[in-house]
């Protein structure tokens, strides 16, 4: 890698890919330069040079949207396990909404996802806060915190600090 390389390639782990978009990948191999189906490809790289590294996020999210497709392969009770997790509801409850041992789902979480369901509804929070701090001026951090299943503020800050390496108000002040 070159010293002024910025960015060499993008690859997801099954996990955040379902995390980011709700869908898994098709399976994606190396590219070739000479091959015209990675035109788009290349296209996304020349957009990415001439671009302000503050927007690259946004341009590779909207082309990987439009270029990448996706395809259902997770289990039925791991998807009913996924739509019952919310921010702060304990994980013994969604149990009790799909039909699975904690043992089990703990299963499906690392063989699908790679991770555990406490981790994937930590994803989730930092998510939907993000989301929310987008959409609002002006945010109460403590209100925000307690909003999406923090304890308080602090463990709100230590937790994007943890997952995201930013606190929530730099990303607030951010968008």
């Amino acid at each position: 890698i070159y010293p002024d390389t910025q960015l060499v390639g993008i690859r997801f782990l099954p996990a955040v890919g379902y995390g980011v978009f709700g869908k898994v990948s098709e399976c994606i191999t190396e590219i070739c330069k000479n091959k015209p189906k990675w035109s788009p490809l290349f296209q996304l790289k020349q957009s990415l040079i001439i671009q302000h590294s503050d927007s690259h996020l946004e341009t590779i999210q909207s082309w990987i949207e439009q270029n990448i497709h996706f395809f259902q392969t997770l289990p039925d009770s791991l998807l009913q396990a996924i739509n019952h997790i919310d921010n702060d509801k304990p994980i013994n409850q969604v149990l009790e909404q799909v039909n699975l041992s904690q043992r089990q789902l703990e299963r499906q979480f690392q063989l699908w996802l790679d991770m555990t369901p406490k981790y994937f509804q930590r994803l989730l929070r930092v998510k939907h806060t993000v989301e929310h701090l987008g959409l609002s001026e002006n945010v109460n951090m403590a209100e925000t915190a307690i909003q999406f299943g923090y304890s308080d503020q602090a463990h709100m800050i230590r937790e994007f600090r943890q997952l995201v390496g930013r606190t929530p108000k730099e990303i607030a002040n951010k968008n």
